[in-house]
């Protein structure tokens, strides 16, 4: 978040008190102080304060994502959505796995990164998509989209440079995001659009450029082309 000068009366959410100089402010509008330490939501993005939850690893879920918090019975309903925005698309039906709810420090366990939300795991032809239990539904939503895309990839048998590979998984992520279209989704939407990791950001922007002059015809032809050239590589 972007630290800006104070230039009107504004409190702080985390102390309560009239903020004096700097300040950050997250996508929900709450203000914090420049001198406090940021935990963002391992969910939504936006700041926590007492009242948010400890999902292990360090991480914390905020009180909104608590409220809003992914059920074992909703998980269908947002698949089923997803299958839906992706049915209408050259992309169709993407069959052949399914889900595990886990926690975050179990996810850690399998990818040594804390800042990983899901995984698609394909140990021979038995798919495994694994998401943190711990997200809010649309944070849930975002994160299954990315990872339903790795088993499309998978069906296909394309194994693209990974800059083409999660920009595509985040452009899918993207387009579910603008048809949820509320405030969460919209702030998620502006995280993926200023990303600025080489692979998932760098990458993101290559395939929704190609997306938008293209469509998901073009996009995924060039998801193939890659995979095509990864693979002459790797034989010669």
């Amino acid at each position: 978040m972007m630290a800006i000068m104070q230039y009107k009366n504004v409190v702080c959410s985390f102390c309560k008190k009239r903020i004096v100089g700097k300040y950050y402010i997250d996508w929900v509008g709450h203000t914090i102080c420049s001198s406090h330490p940021l935990i963002y939501c391992a969910s939504c993005g936006q700041f926590c304060d007492s009242n948010a939850v400890d999902i292990g690893n360090g991480e914390k879920v905020c009180v909104h994502c608590q409220r809003n918090r992914i059920e074992k019975n909703d998980w269908r309903t947002i698949a089923g959505f997803i299958k839906s925005v992706y049915s209408k698309t050259e992309i169709g039906n993407v069959a052949n796995w399914h889900l595990m709810m886990i926690s975050a420090t179990e996810l850690y366990k399998k990818t040594n990164d804390k800042n990983t939300r899901g995984l698609a795991q394909a140990i021979g032809s038995d798919y495994t998509i694994y998401v943190y239990r711990e997200l809010s539904r649309v944070a849930f939503a975002q994160v299954l989209a990315h990872e339903m895309l790795h088993i499309f990839q998978y069906n296909q048998g394309y194994r693209p440079d990974k800059a083409r590979c999660e920009g595509f998984c985040n452009l899918g992520s993207y387009v579910v995001l603008k048809t949820i279209g509320n405030k969460e989704a919209q702030a998620a939407m502006r995280s993926l659009e200023t990303n600025k990791d080489l692979v998932y950001g760098d990458g993101f922007r290559l395939m929704r450029q190609v997306y938008e002059k293209s469509g998901w015809k073009g996009t995924i032809e060039e998801l193939r082309m890659s995979s095509s050239f990864q693979s002459q590589h790797m034989s010669e």
